[in-house]
């Protein structure tokens, strides 16, 4: 179980780095600051 819970994290790890390099960065800090 626990160790299925790792495998998730490290998937949704990489899709959040994915998603971040395609988001505008002046986009995403107006995103965090909300």
């Amino acid at each position: 179980m626990i160790a299925h819970l790792e495998v998730l994290i490290e998937i949704y790890k990489i899709v959040f780095i994915e998603v971040v390099k395609k988001i505008d960065p002046d986009d995403m800090f107006f995103r965090l600051t909300i």
